[in-house]
């Protein structure tokens, strides 16, 4: 899938599936984490930091479960992975760029006062 493609289909059903009060409050909190470890991973390796890369991937990790477990109290699951690749897109471009175009629009305040 293009990425404009893979942009557009996950916008699509995002408030869709991010509607419960929980989910979205875990996600506020542990996307900006996972975003910031992202960095801090790319820092260390660049720097020659392997303890603090390892740090970076642990808390990411965290940031995904807490997201996950965020995600088990929608009713509307997201589609499945069709493959390591597609997870690893998929992964990448919410946490960078759909979940925080979902805060900027309003969408994340709308949908918290909504439910």
């Amino acid at each position: 899938m293009k990425l404009k493609t893979l942009l557009a289909w996950q916008w699509q059903d995002y408030a869709i599936n991010h509607q419960s009060k929980t989910n979205l409050w875990i996600h506020i909190i542990a996307v900006p984490i996972f975003v910031c470890a992202l960095l801090a991973l790319f820092i260390n390796l660049f720097s020659g930091a392997m303890f603090g890369a390892l740090v970076s991937v642990a808390v990411a990790m965290c940031s995904l479960v807490l997201q996950n477990v965020g995600h088990k109290q929608e009713a509307k699951q997201p589609a499945p992975f069709s493959s390591t690749g597609n997870f690893i897109a998929r992964l990448l471009i919410e946490q960078c760029y759909t979940f925080p175009k979902f805060v900027l629009k309003g969408e994340w305040f709308k949908s918290v006062r909504r439910n």
